[in-house]
Parts: C-alpha cells; sequence; structure tokens
C-alpha cells in the first residue's frame, strides 16, 4: 500500500504535530490526516471526529483501505464532546473561526495541550479568542494550495495570560515576524478585505459611526505594518 499524500494545507498542518502525541482530529472529513500521521509514526494514538455520519463513514472506508483501523479511532462527535480527554494535541482546520472557537469554549482544554487551527474565516475571531482564554501562540504560517491562501496557528494552552493589541489579532507577531512574499500578500488581502468592510459601512444608511472608526484604525494599523 502506498504512503497517503497530503496537499500543502494538510502538510503544514501535519508538520506541526508533535512527535509521539496523542492527537484529536476534530472534523476529520476523509481522515487523510490521520492516517499519514499513523502512517509516519507521528502520533502515538489518533482520535478522528465529525459530527455527520456521512463524513465518519468516509474516513472509515479510507481507515480500513489503509488497514488502520488499531490505530485510529473514529467518534461520531460535537467538537470535542465524546472524545477521550487524554489527547495532547488538537487539530481543527477547515471551519469558520467562530466555529473553532465554540468548539474550544465549549471544553475544558488542559494546560499543556498543543493546539493546531486552520480557520478559513474570521482568523481574526480566532487569534483573539486564542489570547482572551490563555493560549499562546508559538507559531503561526501561511501556505498557498491550488491558488488558495491559508493560514494555520500552532498554539499551546498556558496558565498565565498576556496582554495582546488589535494588532496582534490582526496578524500575531510570529507571522509578522517572518519574511516571505506570502506575508505580504496576506497583509495586502487583509487590506482589501478592510477597505470594502469600510466602504459598505459608509455607503449604508444606519452610518454606524463606532464602526467606521474601527475600520479606519484598523487600516492604519494594516498599512503601517
Amino acid at each position: 500500500m502506498e504512503p497517503i499524500k497530503l496537499n500543502k494545507r494538510l502538510e503544514l498542518i501535519a508538520s506541526y504535530v508533535k512527535k509521539d502525541n496523542i492527537v484529536a482530529d476534530i472534523g476529520t472529513d476523509h481522515a487523510f490526516l490521520p492516517i499519514y500521521l499513523a502512517q509516519n509514526g507521528i502520533a502515538k494514538k489518533i482520535y478522528a471526529s465529525d459530527i455527520n455520519e456521512k463524513p465518519l463513514e468516509n474516513a472509515k472506508k479510507y481507515i480500513k483501505k489503509y488497514k488502520l483501523e488499531q490505530s485510529v479511532q473514529l467518534f461520531l462527535s460535537n467538537g470535542l464532546k465524546v472524545i477521550p480527554n487524554d489527547y495532547q494535541t488538537v487539530v481543527i482546520a477547515g471551519m469558520g473561526g467562530e466555529l473553532i472557537a465554540e468548539i474550544l469554549n465549549a471544553t475544558e482544554i488542559k494546560t499543556g495541550v498543543q493546539l493546531i487551527l486552520q480557520p478559513m474565516t474570521f482568523i481574526e475571531y480566532t487569534r483573539e479568542f486564542l489570547y482572551k482564554n490563555n493560549f499562546k501562540i508559538i507559531d503561526e504560517n501561511l501556505v498557498m494550495d491550488e491558488n488558495k491562501l491559508y493560514t494555520v496557528l500552532n498554539a499551546v494552552k498556558c496558565d498565565i495570560f498576556e496582554e495582546y493589541s488589535l494588532t496582534d489579532t490582526l496578524i500575531s507577531k510570529k507571522l509578522l515576524d517572518k519574511k516571505s512574499e506570502l506575508k505580504n500578500k496576506y497583509i495586502k488581502k487583509l487590506i482589501n478585505k478592510h477597505k470594502q468592510i469600510y466602504n459598505g459601512l459608509k455607503k449604508s444608511a444606519n452610518n454606524d459611526e463606532l464602526k467606521i472608526e474601527n475600520e479606519i484604525k484598523i487600516l492604519e494599523i494594516l498599512e503601517n505594518l
């Protein structure tokens, strides 16, 4: 059986998984990541879950195909709710940032647990949630996969709250420190997004001054990075 090949997005996620950790992959879909982690001896034990039956059936087929039934345990679960709590790494990828925060907020994450998150939307919301809830961003990186730009966060649960700013929610210090074309592309994308929001607010009959002021502040930050 040939080893499974991951796309660039999942490759970046896999590269952050600490060796010999017990991994919980939430919203596993086809279970490609758990299969890769098992085949390469990266994870000690793997839990793969989904909230819906159909993706879980797909995952089951692939796990059976690669003969990894003993290495990957499947769970029908809303987030982490029915996952055994001995996990050391949690992966949540391919979901909106608000949903990721909701999943994490519904469970008591133990100190030292690693989070690998790949939000599709509302990335600023995900970062703010992490800062507010004593998660430290260890690293953040970008990857281009099939002409789409993805952001992957590597964080850990800590005991200490660290102060953060609006800038930190827009782009983490770890990502800001990186010298890459993708980072520049990411900042330009953010500027365009917030210009659209600002223009939309200006045209709106509601004319929410507080929101307009906030967008002006965000654009000033981004344009000076």
